[in-house]
């Protein structure tokens, strides 16, 4: 009878470790739900600096035309974005009026795993920009040295990058004429 009362209670001890553990899972993931739903944050920043040349490069715009690295104008602003990126999805209705606003031209990289997934950034951004939807690791991304999303770059007179940052707030204003 002893054996019978010393496995039940093994048995209880078992359980409620078992419960105690669960809980712990369930909380963390409800932590780890919230911060999904938060959409992310940006990442540690860019590993683009300024100063740094831009590599050789051609890619379709999606207006049918071709982009080459040679025809980036001193001044244009360019910025990587991804569909499905939390900062993404919030700075673009924002980077959108900004293009609309500012004289220097803008190009707009939208980086998605499928071109569909693109469609919504880049009718939002055509109007204002010049847009080039690409794959992950695409010619424009790989040429900049782009790794973190949202990404916006100032290109300098000399072709090379002027200035980068996290937000297209972070780039020098425009200076007027």
């Amino acid at each position: 009878m002893t054996y019978l009362t010393a496995a039940v209670v093994f048995v209880g001890l078992l359980c409620l470790l078992n419960l105690v553990l669960l809980l712990g899972v369930v909380k963390r993931l409800r932590q780890h739900s919230d911060l999904l739903a938060a959409g992310g944050r940006p990442g540690p920043g860019p590993s683009l600096e300024p100063g740094g040349t831009i590599g050789d490069f051609r890619a379709p715009t999606a207006d049918g035309a071709t982009l080459a690295a040679e025809q980036l104008a001193g001044g244009t602003i360019v910025g990587f974005l991804s569909p499905g990126c939390g900062p993404c999805e919030r700075i673009l209705p924002e980077f959108a009026r900004f293009a609309a606003a500012d004289t220097r031209p803008v190009l707009a990289v939208v980086v998605a795993a499928a071109p569909e997934e693109a469609g919504p950034a880049a009718e939002l951004l055509s109007p204002a920009a010049t847009v080039v939807v690409e794959g992950i690791d695409g010619p424009v991304a790989r040429a900049f040295g782009v790794d973190a999303f949202p990404t916006f770059c100032l290109v300098g007179e000399d072709g090379t990058v002027a200035a980068v940052g996290l937000d297209h707030r972070d780039l020098p204003a425009a200076v007027p004429a």
